[in-house]
């Protein structure tokens, strides 16, 4: 079914909360800067200035935002050349990645409001699917806007948070899909936040990504983090989304009810390896993310 996908997935829209784009060759092109806003500045440039200071995580966005739109894959690890994201066909991509910036880190501290804000434009301009790799505490604000955003149809795919073990907000809240972290092994990644409510699992341990130094000098380096596992998943809502568009429009779904066949399909569809225990299952979702299969 590729070929419809890649005709399908244009007219959707993909929403990314993070820290905003860099210009980093190996994935600005994947960035649509025509559409991005900046709710830190209250303007319609996402640009992250890759501030080191303390608490701060410069180019966070454009390391999360390669797994979905990275450029062509690369065959030597040492030459720099990228990694493929999972909506590039033949080193384009098929969808354009809109970037919101609602925080200069990971941890959103005081942030409340741009991550309100930036859910409330994402409805308003018809948002297909969100992702997000950051996390915050749960507050009845963060509760309220994601029913909002699930009763309103956006599938919204979180990160289930690192090295705290309990599930972070916004995954916590059961209207958003909460992903888990896996190591090269199909173990769960040992940082892994993990819970009843989280889905599904996907690769988040040694997660090759681009990133530059303290010059500004390009290079790829490898990352762990549900940071990285997440966008891998929303980039499977996107194209599930493209090859099911016709059906689901057939279906005359609520749109709530979106977001639940993904979520069942997602779960049904999960690889489950044979070396989870019956307690992975419980707490690290269904499996791990199998895109074909979805």
């Amino acid at each position: 079914p590729w070929d419809a996908i890649r005709a399908n997935l244009p007219a959707l829209r993909f929403v990314q909360f993070d820290t905003g784009y860099s210009t980093h060759t190996k994935v600005f092109a994947g960035f649509d800067t025509d559409k991005d806003f900046d709710f830190i500045d209250d303007d319609t440039d996402a640009r992250d200035l890759l501030e080191r200071k303390l608490l701060k995580h410069p180019g966070h966005g454009t390391r999360t935002g390669s797994l979905a739109v990275g450029g062509a894959l690369g065959l030597d690890a040492n030459a720099v050349d990228g990694n493929g994201g999972l909506l590039t066909f033949a080193g384009k991509a098929g969808a354009k990645l809109i970037p919101y910036r609602i925080a200069k880190s990971v941890v959103l501290l005081g942030r409340g409001k741009e991550l309100v804000d930036a859910a409330n434009y994402a409805i308003r301009r018809g948002a297909d699917v969100l992702f997000m790799s950051m996390r915050t505490s749960p507050r009845a604000i963060f509760a309220a806007i994601a029913r909002e955003v699930y009763e309103h149809g956006l599938i919204w795919v979180c990160a289930a948070g690192n090295e705290v073990e309990l599930v972070v907000a916004p995954a916590i809240y059961p209207g958003t899909i909460a992903v888990a972290a896996t190591n090269p092994n199909d173990d769960p990644w040992r940082g892994s936040s993990n819970g009843p409510m989280v889905d599904v699992a996907a690769p988040g341990e040694s997660v090759y990504v681009p990133t530059v130094d303290d010059e500004g000098t390009e290079f790829m380096d490898y990352g762990d983090g549900t940071s990285y596992a997440t966008p891998q998943v929303a980039s499977a809502a996107l194209l599930w989304k493209a090859h099911h568009q016709d059906a689901l429009l057939a279906k005359n779904y609520l749109p709530w009810q979106v977001v639940e066949a993904f979520r069942k399909n997602l779960h049904d569809s999960a690889r489950k390896p044979a070396n989870w225990s019956p307690k992975n299952f419980e707490v690290y979702g269904k499996g791990i993310l199998d895109v074909e299969n979805l």
